[in-house]
């Protein structure tokens, strides 16, 4: 179910849109303006202010994305709810590569594996650049972040921030959870709390797997996690880079904490 389109195999431009209407699918996944894209999609200068429900994929904007996105100037400012799968403020699940600039969601995240204050999943390189979360994001069975929940391909962040509550089962980053590839993070920060009820937190990132490099990059929530909880990384598996990184935020953990770092498998690195 969409709030303008509900699925679409053809190349799709959507420019100066909006839905203010709320979206229930009791089945299937929801979006705040399409539900799944199988082709390339373009959207700018458009946004949702309706409740968004659905059982699997649920997206603000879009539920899911099957090739290449742009999103620029757009935003969502609804609740987004997911009863049994994943949940973003903007896309929950994206297949393909992703380029989004000044974008930013204001709504209430709420899912059950994957929950992102913008996005849940990322499949393909994905680059962020100057956007916000500013809205509450609770998975409560799996893993939830202030921008991006799970990357599992190149990443780049930059001048984008969260400042709202993050808190996850298994997982939990201010601005991602984890990363499974190669991650740059520049000029961001999170500004409040991240909690892992059952696993690992990190004030920026929850986990890495590849190489990730911060610079210019802070933390002032209190971070609290049962196993690792850090300032900035809660788990690192692979080296990290760094410059101009620092933490102010109390870190609370069960097991082990670190006011920039938790466990480190890996070299980190001052560039």
């Amino acid at each position: 179910v969409g709030g303008l389109i509900a699925d679409t195999t053809e190349i799709v431009t959507i420019t100066g849109s909006y839905n203010e209407g709320n979206v229930t699918s009791t089945s299937g996944m929801s979006g705040g303006l399409l539900a799944s894209s199988k082709n390339e999609l373009t959207i700018e200068n458009s946004y949702n202010t309706g409740a968004i429900s659905g059982d699997t994929l649920v997206g603000g904007l879009v539920a899911n994305t099957e090739e290449v996105v742009s999103l620029t100037s757009s935003y969502n400012e609804g609740s987004v709810t997911s009863i049994n799968g994943m949940s973003a403020g903007l896309i929950a699940s994206a297949l393909k590569q992703l380029t989004i600039d000044t974008v930013h969601n204001k709504g209430t995240i709420s899912g059950n594996t994957l929950a992102g204050g913008l996005f849940a999943d990322t499949a393909e390189v994905v680059s962020i650049s100057n956007s916000y979360n500013e809205g509450s994001v609770t998975s409560s069975n799996g893993k939830s972040a202030g921008l991006l929940a799970s990357s599992k391909n190149e990443l780049t962040i930059e001048n984008s921030y969260n400042n709202a509550a993050i808190s996850g089962s298994s997982l939990a980053g201010g601005l991602v959870a984890e990363t499974l590839e190669v991650a740059s993070i520049s000029n961001s920060y999170n500004l409040l709390g991240v909690t892992s009820t059952n696993g690992n937190a990190g004030g920026l990132v929850g986990e890495t797997t590849k190489v990730l490099t911060l610079s210019s990059c802070y933390n002032q929530g209190t971070i609290s996690a049962d196993n690792n909880a850090a300032g900035l990384v809660g788990v690192s598996n692979s080296d990290i880079n760094y410059s101009g990184i620092y933490n102010t935020g109390s870190v609370i953990s069960n097991n082990i904490a670190g006011g920039l770092f938790g466990t480190l498998n890996k070299n980190i690195n001052l560039l």
